[in-house]
């Protein structure tokens, strides 16, 4: 779970991609084939994507992202992640969220 101390590093890495999760894999709708949070995460990224598409350091950002979530398995009800340029934090949360993404200031 955070702490204030976790805080700090995620305010001082910008820009940052904040990514909210609903990976619960007992929902109904995260049981198909593909995940309900899967298509949305893949929705909202490609999103981001028109808005900074000549963005070098979304680029890198997005590929880390991507490997990040080729060997992803659920294991909590939500998942917060934050990548930034230099450093990645990942907190799994006992409790369902609703799916958020941002990019630029820290969405904490």
């Amino acid at each position: 779970m955070f702490n204030i101390k976790d805080l700090k590093p995620l305010l001082d890495n910008q820009p940052l991609l904040s990514l909210y999760l609903n990976v619960n894999p007992a929902l109904r709708e995260n049981q198909a084939t593909t995940a309900a949070w899967r298509i949305w995460l893949k929705d909202a990224l490609r999103e981001i994507d028109r808005q900074h598409d000549k963005d070098e350091t979304w680029q890198a950002l997005r590929a880390r992202v991507d490997e990040f979530f080729t060997t992803y398995r659920p294991e909590s009800k939500g998942l917060a992640l934050f990548f930034g340029e230099v450093m990645e934090q990942t907190v799994e949360l006992p409790v369902d969220i609703e799916n958020r993404a941002s990019y630029g200031k820290p969405s904490l």
